[in-house]
């Protein structure tokens, strides 16, 4: 796994027009509360291309913010589409209602594509990438109460990169891909190009 910066100078520095990159983190473990009930429910981190670019149908959805990747203030989760029918009835029903997420207050903008659930285990929910960090690990402190530095989690190891391309150019796209990880300023990442999302082809279409 490469942390945020790491994606952020792949993302930036891959010349390679057609593609859309997006990171995801492996799932972890929260406590969702909402009306009075509560369930432990597994959420994952996603960059705000992930969505419009490796799930297919639609997403019933306000639009995801520009700061979603920035490590903005609004906390805001996109549910999967059975959490949502269960928690409120329907997917639209679902949107702008309130959850408390490890006792954090999130708005639900938006619900998953029917059929997603996550790409390798089984996932309910999905934050932006600073918001899964601070709720993997203690509440982020505020620079003044500690000098802990706001940006700390674009340097934690938690994200997968994930690159979308033309699938009639796949081979020339691995080519391009391997040349990336291999100059000097990735080496260090120790980058693998795998072919898919899984060892399942099946679960990749």
């Amino acid at each position: 796994a490469l942390s945020w910066r790491a994606f952020e100078h792949l993302r930036d520095t891959a010349s390679l027009p057609g593609t859309s990159f997006a990171a995801y983190s492996e799932p972890v473990r929260v406590r969702l509360q909402v009306s009075g009930g509560g369930r432990e429910i597994s959420l994952s981190g996603v960059s705000s291309a992930f969505f419009p670019s490796f799930t297919r149908g639609t997403v019933y959805a306000e639009t995801i913010p520009q700061g979603w990747d920035s490590g903005g203030e609004d906390k805001q989760v996109v549910l999967a589409e059975s959490l949502a029918r269960v928690l409120f009835h329907s997917t639209r029903d679902a949107l702008g209602r309130m959850v408390s997420l490890n006792g954090q207050s999130y708005r639900v903008i938006a619900v998953a594509p029917s059929g997603f659930s996550g790409l390798w285990t089984k996932t309910d929910a999905w934050v932006a990438p600073d918001k899964m960090l601070s709720l993997c690990y203690e509440a982020r402190k505020q620079p003044n109460e500690s000098g802990e530095d706001p940006l700390y989690w674009k340097l934690m190891s938690s994200f997968y990169v994930l690159v979308a391309f033309n699938p009639r150019a796949e081979n020339s796209y691995h080519a391009a891909l391997e040349k990336v990880a291999r100059e000097p300023d990735n080496l260090r990442y120790r980058l693998h190009i795998s072919d898919g999302l899984t060892k399942d082809p099946v679960k990749d279409a």
